[in-house]
């Protein structure tokens, strides 16, 4: 039986409900190729800002474009109406209202703290015995230091702990490095909004229910 079970958010608990994905909007804004995903994490997710404008100035400058007032105008709109859309999958408070009768949870993302603000005003963090947000902490996954952050704050061993993420290489990867149990979770249907990495891993799901034949066996 697992102690604790560790979350990935974004694509395993929650999404944001856009049509287009609001880095790749940011990018055709901006005019240039983002070659790598982390790079805008990096600008918006390892600090607090003041602002959204605030931290789109950094982006910018990550990135050395002289930003106009008009092009910080817009990345500020798609970066508002990301947030403001934040959404849990349907099958998300039922497995965890289940899963808190059993073991620790704890929640782990790249995050930036306009989204965070949403998880507590809304509540959902009650359901989290501990949770480690980049914006927090000034480290992003797969730094296998988050994770070392959050065992502690939950008083667990890696060894007795499952983690369940979308994405093999900033979830999954580093979790089993320190000796956790892993799950790789692929959304079916309209759910199926992992766009970062391809992968497969030998213990996947296609929805959060599946992680109950899991649970035992951490």
């Amino acid at each position: 039986m697992a102690k604790a079970v560790i979350f990935d958010l974004w694509n395993t608990l929650a999404y944001n409900d856009v049509k287009v994905n609001p880095v790749l909007q940011i990018e055709r804004l901006l005019g240039v190729k983002i070659r790598k995903y982390h790079e805008a994490e990096k600008s918006f997710m390892v600090k607090k800002y003041g602002s959204i404008r605030e931290a789109a100035i950094s982006l910018c400058n990550a990135l050395n474009i002289e930003p106009s007032g008009g092009m910080l105008d817009e990345i500020t709109r798609v970066w508002e109406d990301t947030v403001e859309r934040f959404t849990l999958f349907p099958d998300v408070i039922g497995v965890l209202k289940a899963l808190k009768r059993r073991c620790k949870i704890g929640l782990i993302s790249n995050t930036d703290c306009f989204s965070v603000k949403y998880i507590y005003k809304n509540g959902y963090a009650r359901y989290f015995d501990a949770v480690v947000f980049s914006c927090d902490v000034g480290l992003l996954k797969p730094d296998r230091k988050i994770f070392e952050i959050l065992l502690q704050k939950l008083g667990v061993k890696a060894g007795e702990t499952l983690m369940v993420g979308d994405n093999l290489k900033d979830d999954i990867l580093p979790a089993e490095s320190l000796g956790m149990r892993c799950v790789l979770i692929r959304r079916k249907g309209p759910y199926s909004l992992s766009w970062i990495e391809k992968g497969k891993y030998k213990n996947e799901i296609s929805g959060l229910e599946g992680i109950w034949k899991y649970i035992g066996r951490a």
